[in-house]
């Protein structure tokens, strides 16, 4: 036989037991989702921002690159450096995801393609410049004054870019 007197106390606790323990445990769970939430939130915007200012400071590092060539071709010298592009070789793709406008990317992969441009140029300068067998010849003079003469015709609107460039980055970084 039942025992009524014990049936009931135990089902009165089982009943609010299980009331009060699922919109608890309901309530934790979206507590703990929304940390969750928010924490992935913030090492989103924490590696956007890292992309961005990455990308920012070799755009500034080349800009101060391309003055001091425009300087040494100016004086007739061979610059026995190149330009940084690896940073967005590294996370170029990324940056898709990183910026909100469409005129960053654009804007920014026009510019690494002046630098690539710009890296060829140079390195054509540099192998005149270690060719033994043109010396100082007059084709050599001519080459180096058609490749010289290319390159500061070229620098100008890249030094123009990379400050548009800069300026649609800090921008971004503000955000």
């Amino acid at each position: 036989m039942w025992d009524w007197t014990i049936f009931f106390p135990e089902l009165v606790a089982i009943v609010i037991g299980v009331g009060l323990g699922v919109p608890l445990g309901l309530w934790l769970n979206r507590r703990a989702s929304e940390l969750q939430r928010r924490q992935e939130e913030k090492r989103i915007k924490q590696r956007r921002l890292w992309l961005l200012k990455a990308l920012q400071e070799e755009v500034e590092h080349n800009q101060e690159l391309l003055s001091q060539l425009e300087g040494e071709l100016k004086k007739g010298e061979i610059p026995l450096y190149s330009l940084d592009t690896d940073m967005w070789e590294f996370v170029g793709g990324q940056v898709a995801e990183a910026v909100s406008s469409e005129q960053i990317l654009t804007r920014a992969s026009r510019l690494y393609f002046e630098f690539d441009h710009m890296k060829r140029k140079i390195d054509a300068l540099f192998q005149l410049w270690a060719n033994p067998m043109m010396g100082a010849s007059s084709a050599w003079k001519q080459r180096f004054a058609a490749l010289s003469g290319s390159m500061l015709v070229h620098l100008p609107p890249t030094k123009k870019l990379c400050n548009e460039v800069l300026n649609l980055l800090n921008d971004e970084v503000k955000k």
